[in-house]
């Protein structure tokens, strides 16, 4: 009714079936105005189920690799926090050691290492 009031073309996009199976079919129609007050419209049908069936399987293949991006990202953040966790008590236990080295010298002993967290 829009595209008879407004004389624009208008795009239609529907399933039917066709020989006992579901298509999509895309129409396009353009309306001139008759003599009469009526409307003609010119236009065209496309199948476009194979369009449908590939935005389908594109479909299914982006919310796998979305999925997989999610399952990824929720690993790295496990390994992020692991690494987070074994820095912080790298860090703590560097400050034992200096601690236990220095009574060591104040108590006279020389201690084997330096620094025993380098390799």
């Amino acid at each position: 009714m829009r595209s008879a009031e407004s004389l624009e073309s208008f795009p239609l996009t529907f399933r039917c079936i066709k020989d006992g199976e579901v298509i999509w079919i895309e129409a396009r129609g353009i309306p001139t105005p008759l003599t009469d007050g009526s409307i003609l419209y010119d236009g065209f049908l496309l199948d476009i189920t194979e369009r449908k069936l590939a935005e389908e399987e594109l479909k299914k293949h982006r919310e796998h690799l979305e999925e997989l991006v999610k399952e990824r990202t929720e690993q790295l953040q496990k390994i992020i926090n692991l690494m987070t966790g074994r820095e912080i008590r790298m860090t703590e236990m560097k400050e034992v050691i200096e601690k236990l080295q220095l009574q060591l010298k104040s108590a006279g002993i020389k201690p084997v290492a330096d620094d025993p967290l380098k390799i």
